[in-house]
């Protein structure tokens, strides 16, 4: 097989073509007989604040954790081989690049790209001042992954190129149990963090099985 010329690797397109996975994924379940509709938000909703357990729970909830799981399985799959193949070219150009060439780049990339460091105490600011009830229209973004931002990922060459390491050379269940504390105003309640369903758990460690990641199963 012959080797990958670095010259001809194009770093914005491929980070286009991860991004390309990352579109949302089906908000609505697709309807069976014996299963209600229902989004996404709902379900969380319903996992949280629902004091009775429903007797499709647990079908509604591997429903929709399957395809996202799919989703997180294959964009490190697709990021590491990127790595694995042009990890040496990315820290080069990048090195080289000034700070106003890193901003312009990962904007081409993700033109909504959060400008601020910690966009998500910045939104949930904005959303505690805003008066007439609606949320701020990039508040779950900030939320979900506020480590993402132009302030941290520019103005030190080495914080991009430590973050892709990380994510592109460690399977996801390296970060499963330390998401959370990397994105505290998307935590809910913290006692119903630790709500469990009677006799079962889902899986994020302790195998690299790409098939068990987000899987249900019965607790041992």
């Amino acid at each position: 097989m012959a080797e990958a010329d670095p010259e001809a690797f194009d770093p914005v397109q491929s980070a286009l073509d991860l991004i390309s996975l990352l579109e949302p994924v089906e908000e609505h379940l697709v309807p069976e007989t014996e299963l209600p509709n229902i989004t996404r938000a709902a379900l969380l909703q319903k996992i949280f604040d629902e004091p009775e357990r429903d007797p499709f729970l647990i079908q509604q909830i591997s429903k929709t954790a399957k395809p996202l799981a799919e989703l997180v399985m294959r964009s490190y799959f697709l990021l590491r081989g990127v790595l694995e193949r042009h990890e040496a070219t990315i820290r080069k150009r990048w090195v080289k690049k000034t700070a106003r060439e890193r901003r312009r780049l990962l904007q081409s990339i993700w033109p909504d790209i959060p400008t601020k460091h910690r966009p998500d105490a910045d939104a949930h600011t904005r959303n505690c001042k805003n008066t007439n009830g609606k949320k701020v229209p990039d508040i779950d973004k900030a939320f979900y992954v506020p480590y993402i931002n132009i302030e941290d990922l520019v103005s030190e060459a080495q914080n991009l190129l430590i973050f892709l390491n990380a994510r592109g050379r460690h399977h996801p269940e390296t970060f499963a149990l330390s998401e959370l504390e990397f994105s505290p105003f998307q935590r809910k309640n913290h006692a119903k963090l630790f709500l469990r369903y009677p006799g079962k758990l889902m899986i994020f460690c302790g195998s690299i099985d790409p098939t068990a990641y987000g899987k249900i199963d019965k607790y041992r």
